[in-house]
């Protein structure tokens, strides 16, 4: 049971330090691609009538400038990214100097879940070492 208990908690443990792994392995591939400001920032929904907030696909239109040329790009709605445009905060994008249409936004998703699932891992690992017999 104490070896059961172990690898489950090991296996946990990794499971929750694989988002963080995956952004690293990311930046390091994405590390020649450039940042650019974002100039304008809107949102864009289906032509129904509705409330935006209600709608089922948000995306928002992101202009950005790249070597002296003014892009946009389609991306999904991220409130935070939005609401950093709207306080007038600086915000940037990753773009592809090969295809400056392809940019990204540089966020790490879902990384209390990753925090949760090694917390977790480590409490099982502890408790199958201290606690079980």
């Amino acid at each position: 049971m104490k070896l059961e208990l172990t690898l489950l908690g090991v296996v946990i443990l990794f499971l929750g330090v694989e988002p963080f792994i995956r952004q690293a392995l990311q930046s390091m591939k994405k590390r020649t691609w450039r940042v650019c400001k974002v100039e304008a920032v809107t949102l864009v929904s289906s032509n129904k009538a509705m409330p935006f907030a209600q709608t089922v696909n948000q995306q928002m239109l992101v202009e950005y400038s790249f070597e002296q040329q003014r892009l946009s790009v389609m991306m999904n709605y991220n409130k935070h990214f939005y609401n950093n445009y709207l306080e007038q905060i600086e915000s940037h994008l990753l773009v592809d100097p090969n295809a400056p249409n392809r940019a990204q936004m540089h966020t790490l998703r879902n990384p209390f879940i990753g925090v949760i699932f090694m917390v977790i891992g480590i409490f099982v690992v502890f408790y199958a070492q201290l606690i079980v017999a």
